[in-house]
Order: C-alpha cells, then sequence, then structure tokens
C-alpha cells in the first residue's frame, strides 16, 4: 500500500546541502549544476553504478520561509531557479527565471514494494517528450512507458516546452504514465528502495546541456565514424570481407567502415577467449592488414557469453566471474548459436578486467571498432558479485559491458583526433551518451515507408532524451531484398542526414542490386554525405560541449513554436539546415518552415518566409533540405573516404544563406562572423570557395571575406 508524504520537517541547512525528514523518511536537496535541483529520498544500499559524474561545484542555496505559506513550508533559491517545498501533504514547486515551471503535488512510497511513485502536474495541452529511443509519436502525452526488453535505449529523461526537466537516477525499472491513469497528471514509478530525482529548470536546450552535465557529456567519435559502414548478412570465410571492400573502391561507392559479425569471426565455445575461428580467418593479421590498405576499419562483433562447454566455464565460475541466480546457478540466456550460455559479472572486477584486457590483442591485430553485440534474454533472476539483482541488472549490466569496451579502445586504440574511440552498441540508459555509437537494430515493422518513419522518430526521440549520436540502416536492419528501387534511394538520402549511416545486407541488396542509372544516384549522394564531415563533426563536437543532438526535432529547436511541434518528420540537422524526409511514393513532402527564421532551399536557392507551408516534389536526387539565413554551411571535397579529406583544412566550399550572422558548424578550423554597417565580415575561410546566396555579393580582402547586399 502506497503512503502519501505529508509531514515536512527542517533538519539542518548549508550553502550546498538542505536536508528534511519527510514523514520520518530523510530527504537531501542540493543543486549540482545551475538550473537543477536533487533530490534525494532515503538511504540507498546498492550500488549507484557512476550513473552521475562529480561535479566542480554545487550551487549556493539559500533557505526562507515561504511567505503565506504554513509554518514550515520553505522556498530554496539559487541564483535562477527555485524550489518550493510545503507540507500537509507534501509537495513540490518548481520555478525557473521567475516564472513556476510544474508542480509536483505528490509522493508516495510503497514500502512493501519498494516502489516510488511521484505525480508532476501537467496543464491542459501540455506536451512531454524524451524518455529514450522510442519508435512512436514524439510526444508522450497519453502513453504510459514500461521497461521493455525489445526498446534498446530506455532512458527515463522526460522534458517539457514549459521549462522543466525530471529523470530518477537509477538502473531500475520506470514506469511512465504520462497523462492516462489521470489526464492532468504525468506518474513516475520508481522500483528501488531510494529515490533520487532530478529536476531541472530551463529552455529544452538547456535542460539537456544540465542533464549531461549530470550524467556525462558525449564523447565525439573519430571522423571515420561518420563515413558509410557496411556490412554483409553473412560471410563464408574473412577474403570475402576483403573482395567486398575491393569491390566497393572499385565502384567508387563511399565506404570507411567494414563490419564483420560475431557469426564469422568467433566460435561460439572460443569467443569469451577471443580466438579468432581460423576456419574463417585462417590469418587474421594479414587480413585486416589488406582492409586496411584500402583505408577500411573494422568492426567486429562480440558477445560476452561464455558456452557451458568454453574451456574457461568451470574456471570462471569458480572465481565468481559469472552472473548466478540467488543458490549459485549460472544464469543461462542463448548464444549466437541458440544453445544455452552463461553471462560475465562485470560488477565483479577480476570479470571486468578480464573482458577489458582481452580487447588488446583484436586492436594489435588491426580491429578498429567493436560491436558489443546482444543479450537474448532477462538476467532479472541473477545476484550479482556486487549484491544487486532483479531489474536493476538489466540496465546496469548492459552500461558496465559498454563502458568495459569504452575504456580497452581507449587504453589500446589510443588518442588522438583520428584515434578518439569509440563502439558500436545496442542497448543502454543513463549515461550511454558517454560511450557513443548508439546503433539501433529496431526491426521495424509495416511498409518500408513505415519502417523508415519509425527509425526517423527512434532517433529524433533519443536526441530528445540526452542521446546525440543516431546510427540509421539503410533500408532497415534487415532489409527486404525486394524493396524498389526508388523506396532504397529516398532512404538513403534521409540516412544521409543521420549522424551515421550504414548499408547493412549487401549481398542481400545494395547499391548494385538496382542497375547503372539507381548507382549513379546512390554515389551522388554518397558523395554529398562525405560533403557533409566537416559540418557533421562540428554538429557532433557541439553535441560534447552542449549535449544537443545532431537530429534536433521541433520541439527541441523551436519550442516557442507551437505549430512546428505538430510536424514530427521534419528536424534540424545541426544548427543550419531543415531536412524534411520524402516518406512516401508520391516523391513529395510538405514542409512547415519554423516561424521568425528564413530558410534557403539547398537546390534552388529559394528562400522561404517562416510561419509558412508549401509542398515539394523532389527528383530521386533531391531532397527537401534548407539553409537558414544568417548560417553558413561548410562542406569538404568529394570523397571516397574520410582519409582523403584534409584533417587541417577540412572545407573547400562555404554555402551562405543570406547574410552571415553567427559562426558556422564546422570542426578543425575557426570561423568568425562579425556584422557592422549591414554587411558581414569572415575570418578563417582562407582557400575556400565561397557562395552566396541570392542577392549578394561576395569580395575578398586578405584573409577576409566581405558579404554584402547587390546594389
Amino acid at each position: 500500500m502506497q503512503t502519501r508524504f505529508q509531514k515536512l520537517e527542517l533538519k539542518n541547512q548549508s550553502s550546498e546541502l538542505v536536508t528534511f525528514e519527510v514523514d520520518g523518511t530523510p530527504l537531501a536537496v542540493s543543486s549540482p549544476t545551475p538550473g537543477v535541483f536533487r533530490l534525494k529520498f532515503g538511504k540507498s544500499r546498492q550500488p549507484d553504478y557512476g550513473l552521475l559524474v562529480p561535479q566542480e561545484s554545487a550551487e549556493t542555496i539559500t533557505v526562507e520561509p515561504l511567505l503565506d505559506g504554513k509554518p514550515g513550508d520553505v522556498v530554496l533559491k539559487t541564483f535562477f531557479t527555485e524550489l518550493t517545498i510545503t507540507g500537509k501533504p507534501f509537495s513540490v514547486r518548481l520555478t525557473h527565471r521567475m516564472r513556476p515551471r510544474v508542480t509536483l503535488p505528490s509522493f508516495a512510497f510503497d514500502s512493501k514494494g519498494a516502489t516510488w511513485t511521484v505525480g508532476l502536474g501537467l496543464a491542459e495541452g501540455e506536451a512531454v517528450y524524451g524518455l529514450g529511443e522510442q519508435f512512436t509519436a514524439l510526444n508522450r502525452r497519453g502513453q504510459v512507458l514500461t521497461p521493455d526488453e525489445s526498446l534498446a535505449y530506455q532512458v527515463p529523461l522526460a522534458w517539457s516546452p514549459r521549462g522543466w526537466g525530471v529523470c530518477p537516477i537509477t538502473p531500475a525499472a520506470v514506469t511512465h504514465d504520462v497523462g492516462v491513469s489521470e489526464d492532468a497528471l504525468y506518474e513516475v514509478q520508481v522500483a528501488d528502495e531510494s529515490l533520487d530525482l532530478l529536476l531541472f529548470g530551463g529552455t529544452p536546450t538547456e535542460v539537456l546541456n544540465a542533464y549531461t552535465n549530470m550524467t556525462g557529456k558525449p564523447s565525439v567519435p573519430p571522423v571515420w565514424s561518420v563515413g558509410v559502414w557496411v556490412s554483409n548478412s553473412q560471410y563464408s570465410n574473412a577474403q570475402e570481407a576483403v573482395e567486398l571492400a575491393q569491390k566497393l573502391r572499385a565502384e567508387g561507392i563511399g565506404c570507411d567502415v567494414i563490419a564483420i559479425d560475431g557469426h564469422a569471426a568467433w566460435k561460439v565455445q572460443t569467443r569469451s577467449a577471443f580466438e579468432w575461428d581460423r576456419s574463417f580467418f585462417s590469418d587474421p593479421v594479414r587480413t585486416l592488414a589488406a582492409l586496411k590498405a584500402l583505408n577500411m576499419h573494422v568492426s567486429i562483433q562480440e558477445q560476452p557469453t561464455v558456452p557451458l562447454d568454453a574451456p574457461q566455464f568451470d574456471e570462471f565460475l569458480s572465481r565468481e566471474m559469472l552472473l548466478t541466480t540467488a543458490d549459485g546457478k549460472p544464469v543461462l540466456v542463448k548464444a549466437a548459436d541458440g544453445t544455452d550460455a552463461a553471462l560475465l559479472d562485470f560488477t565483479q572486477q577480476d570479470a571486468y578486467t578480464f573482458w577489458r584486457e582481452k580487447h588488446e590483442s583484436l586492436f594489435k591485430d588491426g580491429v578498429g571498432v567493436i560491436d558489443t553485440g546482444f543479450i537474448h534474454g532477462s538476467v532479472r533472476e541473477a545476484q550479482a558479485y556486487n549484491g544487486d539483482s532483479g531489474e536493476r541488472l538489466q540496465s546496469a549490466i548492459p552500461f558496465l559491458r559498454n563502458r568495459c569496451v569504452f575504456e580497452a579502445t581507449q587504453k589500446f586504440v589510443g588518442e588522438g583526433i583520428d584515434k578518439r574511440a569509440t563502439i558500436c552498441a545496442h542497448i543502454g540508459g543513463i549515461g550511454s551518451q558517454r560511450y557513443p555509437l548508439i546503433w539501433s537494430r529496431h526491426k521495424a515493422q509495416g511498409t518500408h515507408w513505415d519502417q523508415l518513419r519509425e527509425h526517423l522518430r527512434g532517433a529524433l526521440n533519443a536526441g530528445m532524451s540526452g542521446l546525440p549520436f543516431s546510427a540509421v540502416d539503410v533500408g532497415g536492419a534487415i532489409p527486404d531484398a525486394a524493396m524498389p528501387a526508388e523506396t532504397y534511394v529516398r532512404w538513403l538520402a534521409a540516412s544521409v542526414f543521420f549522424s551515421h549511416v550504414r548499408f547493412p545486407a549487401l549481398d542481400k541488396i545494395g547499391p548494385t542490386s538496382f542497375g547503372d542509372e539507381t548507382l549513379a544516384l546512390i554515389k551522388r549522394w554518397l558523395k554529398f554525405r562525405y560533403r557533409l564531415v566537416p559540418y557533421i563533426m562540428g554538429a557532433l563536437e557541439e553535441a560534447a560541449r552542449n549535449g544537443l543532438p545532431a537530429m534536433r526535432a521541433m520541439p527541441l529547436a523551436f519550442p516557442d513554436d507551437l505549430e512546428a511541434h505538430r510536424w514530427p518528420d521534419q528536424y534540424l540537422f545541426g544548427p543550419a539546415l531543415l531536412v524534411a524526409p520524402i516518406l512516401s511514393d508520391s516523391g513529395k513532402s510538405v514542409v512547415y518552415f519554423p516561424r521568425g527564421e528564413k530558410w534557403h532551399d539547398l537546390a534552388t536557392g529559394v528562400r522561404y518566409d517562416g510561419g509558412t507551408v508549401y509542398e515539394f516534389e523532389k527528383p530521386l536526387d533531391g531532397l527537401p533540405v534548407f539553409g537558414r539565413e544568417g548560417h553558413i554551411l561548410c562542406l569538404g571535397p568529394e570523397a571516397q573516404a574520410t582519409h582523403e579529406i584534409n584533417s587541417i583544412r577540412p572545407v573547400t566550399e562555404a554555402w551562405l544563406f543570406g547574410l552571415p550572422a553567427v559562426d558556422p558548424c564546422v570542426t578543425a578550423i575557426k570561423v568568425k562572423v562579425m556584422q557592422m554597417q549591414g554587411n558581414a565580415y569572415i575570418k578563417g575561410l582562407e582557400g575556400t570557395k565561397v557562395l552566396a546566396a541570392y542577392g549578394y555579393e561576395v569580395s575578398r580582402r586578405g584573409a577576409e571575406v566581405k558579404v554584402v547586399k547587390k546594389r
């Protein structure tokens, strides 16, 4: 039975921490970073897994009695944000920049079920966004979200354009009832012995920045990762991977990464020892060197399972390196061949260290990136070495596994701009943005167009949940070999404007499956993808600074434009490009141009006013993409791989959208924009071709570019 909190008693206060008792339950309130209050109810005896990162300094809190409130009611104030806490019944109100943002009218705890329930009031028509990589509507209002093994990235961060956000910090199961049981209430239910709740005040951009301040800023992946990835659904031998790479180079099809799955690289019985399958890799070093000579990076998929007949099984079990049930029996999941296997316990230091250090030989042999694989089965019955159990492990074990492999990559691949660490991960939660990349393996349903729309919305939802990089498989994770050429090209055109892109199952369907005309279209799109590399990397570096995703849904990019929120299938790609993928056979897309801005068609240069709606029909080599006025799009050269792009001076051309007003989003170089007396002056584009928008002209004087209106 849930008990709703009533009585509030202030116990102690300092400039950084205020403590209360709420019906005898301890409550500690702090403000670890600007715009954030942290409320910790109860005392946890369970591991926290480092979901939060240490903060350099906390905000100063002053405590004042609430005017016209009941005795004991208080207001906690920081520079921009206030938290009003009242008793009888216990409730909380968040105010930011002098405006009330959200009220939490109810807190309750079920001691028998160890479950907390928190209610947040919703205004009429108020939308709620975030909550992980969901493939349905962006607005969570009217949805109930429960823990679901089929959803890879479940992040309990939610926010509203009204200026608030909320996130329980826990690996435990979290259920979200967003205005379903009660229309004006969003209920968050946390199945844990204590409650650690973050409340955010600010714009959506500020919420994501604060959330990633607390849970870790994204790491910037290497430049080559934003090139094209390819794979076959299966290989007979390693030479087929080399031949695939040679074919791509000969055909002039852009590619940076060849992915080889675990079925090909390892035998099931010896994969946990990192022993190559010699029937596939007769000479792994030579094979990987051949791929490297073609300037291909190699992705290898692993799986942290230990088959029952593996040579190390008894040793691992005796050393307590495997997840077990409470009676000491190993928890069984499915190995790659469908047989039962045990699972490494990443909470046990020997197991964690073993897995991390075993990667050294792979990277020395020439592997470039590790796909951390899948776990086919539940670990809810497990009792981990660190004492944790149940639903918490379902989230904690993948988080620790991804961290372990990321650390191995950092340790054995090295640092530097071209050796930044990255992994290919398929499951995660709070803090997963620290260990990119996120690669959805969602098996969408419906028509090909429905599937593309689902992948798009999954990426946008992930971005609104603090996961800034999203990868897409052209044609879907398991593409249909019967997909029409037009649909395949449209899918690729949309994929060009994701942070990462892959052609899966090239042995079933790929660029060469449709004839010369379609191949020419595909190659044209891939050339533009590589031209975008300086801009994409600039967006990824921006994400590492402020948590903003590369793909920004309309509610995130334009929180004050309520009409824009009604357009879920268009988005900002980085700060400068509005993208509206074509999602039907018609070849058409209806575009809403966010108000307060002007937009320039990349193909025609035509300018459109904000607050207007137009329908566009584009040929297969076109897509409705529009440049944001005042911005600059910095493009690199046409290339087949990122190594062909100069890492020091990657920009060969700059497209101006109107009169430049802001510094461009770009990697490697610093470009500064200044306006004066109706003109714009740009520094940093030496040796770069500059294309002015219609009605403007450019001139150069030394290192400076001057942009003026034509007379």
